[in-house]
């Protein structure tokens, strides 16, 4: 097993803030004889929130929202008797970088307008906005097929979608 561990929050203890979730060194692991990869996120969670992040991806993959991490396991740990909060661990992949690794323009721009379309797709399709779009959840994947900036463009005249294809093409 092979373990490259990036770190994306601010501790790995609870917060003195109930309400603040941090994240302690997500890690993407190779795991079985294909090596696949997977990403292993520790987060201290408020225990009553309705939805939390491993719900909150279970219903985004159960309606189908590409461009959106699939949920392989989520398991809260209680702490002592007076913590306010629990230690959340989630297995989600794809794994990716973050998206400062960018080749090119062209990329760059396309990977947010897919995720324009992932989080218009999840609000319309399951009501759900992201809060948190910081950096370190904002990940460059291998492609999964074609994109989804196309849909972006659905509505505009078929000149313009292909004028603006080309545009990003160039930005290579």
């Amino acid at each position: 097993m092979t373990s490259t561990s990036q770190h994306y929050g601010d501790s790995n203890s609870p917060s003195d803030s109930p309400s603040a979730q941090k994240c302690a060194n997500p890690s993407a692991l190779e795991l079985g004889p294909r090596k696949k990869l997977i990403l292993v996120k520790d987060s201290w969670i408020n225990p009553v929130w309705k939805y939390m992040e491993g719900r909150i991806l279970s219903i985004l993959n159960k309606h189908g929202i590409k461009g959106v991490p699939t949920l392989i396991h989520e398991q809260q740990i209680k702490g002592g008797k007076y913590f306010l909060q629990v230690l959340s661990h989630i297995i989600t992949q794809p794994v990716g970088d973050l998206i400062t690794k960018f080749s090119c323009l062209g990329e760059l721009l396309v990977v947010f307008l897919d995720y324009l379309v992932a989080h218009k797709d999840a609000v319309e399709i399951t009501n759900i906005l992201h809060h948190d779009m910081s950096l370190p959840n904002l990940i460059l994947t291998p492609s999964q097929g074609q994109s989804t900036h196309v849909k972006f463009m659905q509505h505009l005249p078929k000149s313009t979608q292909e004028a603006l294809c080309t545009r990003i093409e160039g930005l290579s």
